[in-house]
């Protein structure tokens, strides 16, 4: 489950029990550690941020006990929940709205239009534990009869979903996927 019973310490305190999320700038730490402070003072738990760069290390770290609750896409979610490690108790939503879309994407002088324009071409990925920056992608690749093993020259697996833009921004890829909540952060500090 997400939440486990709370161990106590030798001396009768109770252990501080780890929330993870996926941090890979200041500001997404920050946000989360309100929460864990609300947390803190609302609850007879005791709770720490465990921030992690990457999402083969939070999924690492769920299933050594050492996160015992977290925030997750669901792609994560789904594997954890399908392997029995976690239980859902909330989704996140946003103005009212529980979902998200993915984007494939260029730059706007690429004259690349079209999914097909991208064939044999350089693309970034997020990684392989997201929907919007890998699975959703590769789907529509398989729905419009390619092959996403063989469609593109090189793929690349940045990290997180403002890597990805950035990258395919600045000219380093030619296309991209990202989830849009990133790319409506992003769309107008085009580096390039």
């Amino acid at each position: 489950p997400v939440f486990k019973n709370q161990v106590t310490t030798g001396t009768g305190e109770k252990e501080s029990l780890g929330i993870g999320v996926i941090a890979l700038n200041q500001e997404t730490t920050d946000k989360y550690q309100a929460v864990v402070d609300y947390l803190n003072k609302y609850s007879d738990d005791k709770w720490h941020l465990v921030p992690q760069k990457d999402y083969g290390s939070f999924i690492s770290q769920v299933r050594t006990g050492q996160i015992q609750a977290g925030f997750m896409g669901s792609a994560v979610a789904y594997r954890l929940i399908r392997d029995g490690v976690v239980m859902p108790l909330v989704r996140g939503e946003s103005k009212g709205i529980a979902d998200y879309y993915g984007y494939i994407f260029t730059r706007k002088d690429s004259g690349l239009g079209k999914i097909e324009d991208l064939a044999g071409k350089k693309f970034a990925y997020v990684d392989i534990y997201t929907s919007a920056g890998y699975f959703f992608p590769r789907a529509l690749l398989v729905s419009k009869g390619f092959d996403p093993e063989n469609f593109f020259k090189l793929v690349s697996f940045l990290d997180s979903h403002d890597k990805a833009i950035l990258a395919v921004l600045s000219g380093e890829y030619d296309g991209g996927a990202a989830k849009d909540s990133a790319w409506r952060k992003l769309a107008g500090q085009d580096p390039g």
